[in-house]
């Protein structure tokens, strides 16, 4: 009995640790924080946001973990702000904020080039 309970509690809580499925935007938003830290194997999903604006606005806010050069997990944000077009046209990309901040106008532009975002 007390080993069917356990099996039962350690599976329940296992289940809180998987990640749910990430729509195209936030797996987008991934790829892009994914290019910019330093160890991507080391990047860990925290908080997954989607913020949905009346003129077909999306922003995808991600909080997740991932090393810096000493090998020590520090926290990050990555918020993208996408603009919907018709089915048939893939998404614009607006603007990143990495932590909090803008980044610089010549990288966002070589992202939209590198993910094809308008």
């Amino acid at each position: 009995m007390r080993l069917t309970v356990l099996i039962l509690l350690s599976l329940g809580l296992s289940a809180c640790d998987t990640t749910p499925d990430l729509t195209p935007l936030q797996d987008t938003c991934r790829q892009i924080a994914l290019g910019r830290i330093k160890h991507p194997d080391s990047y860990e999903g925290k908080t997954v946001q989607d913020e949905h604006y009346p003129d077909a606005k999306i922003t995808t806010n991600l909080g997740f973990t991932a090393w810096n050069g000493y090998k020590v997990p520090v926290p990050y944000s990555i918020a993208c702000s996408f603009q919907q077009g018709p089915r048939t046209t893939a998404p614009t990309l607006l603007n990143i904020h990495w932590n909090g901040r803008p980044i610089r106008q010549t990288e966002l532009d070589e992202i939209r080039a590198a993910f094809n975002l308008g």
